[in-house]
C-alpha cells in the first residue's frame, strides 16, 4: 500500500495532513478483517463501498445491500445514502455532511464525517468515566505515536 503525500504549505494545510494520516490508519483498522484499505480519504470512499464496509465493521452488523461495483453516480450516491441512514439511525448527528459530499470528494467534510465515527464508535464507547475530551486527546495521542 502506498502513501498519499498531502501538502502542507499552512498550518491548516499540516492539520489535514496530520487528520488525514490519523484517519487512514483508524480507518484501515477498523476495515481490516474485511480485507479492505483506504489510501486517501478524499477518493476511497467516494462509490460508498468502503463507506458502508466501514459502518458495517463499525456496528458489528449489515446494514443493507450495497452496489459492490457502482457503475453510474446514482449507485454511489445509493451506497453513500446506505451508509449515512445507518450512522444517523445509530444516533450520530450528522451536521452539513450529504452523500453529494462524500461522492463528490470533499476531504473535510469527508475528515468531519470520520471524527464523528471515531467520537461515536471509538471514544464514546469507552467504559470509562472520563471526559470525551480527555479521552480523545489520549486517543491521538496513542495514535501519533504509532505513526
Amino acid at each position: 500500500m502506498t502513501s498519499i503525500t498531502m501538502p502542507a504549505n499552512t498550518p491548516e494545510d499540516q492539520w489535514i495532513a496530520i487528520q488525514h494520516k490519523t484517519f487512514v490508519n483508524w480507518a484501515n483498522e477498523q476495515l481490516s478483517l474485511g480485507n479492505r484499505s483506504v489510501e486517501n480519504l478524499g477518493t476511497d470512499f467516494c462509490d460508498g463501498v468502503n463507506l458502508v464496509a466501514l459502518v458495517e465493521a463499525l456496528q458489528f452488523k449489515k446494514i443493507g445491500k450495497v452496489y459492490s461495483r457502482p457503475t453510474s453516480q446514482i449507485q454511489m450516491l445509493q451506497n453513500v445514502t446506505l451508509a449515512l441512514h445507518a450512522v444517523e439511525e445509530d444516533h450520530v448527528k450528522l451536521v452539513n455532511i450529504g452523500t453529494d459530499d462524500i461522492v463528490g470528494g470533499n476531504l473535510k467534510l469527508t475528515l468531519g464525517l470520520l471524527w464523528h465515527l471515531i467520537l461515536r464508535y471509538q471514544i464514546s464507547s469507552s467504559k470509562t468515566k472520563a471526559p470525551p475530551k480527555k479521552l480523545m486527546m489520549l486517543w491521538f495521542q496513542s495514535v501519533l505515536r504509532e505513526n
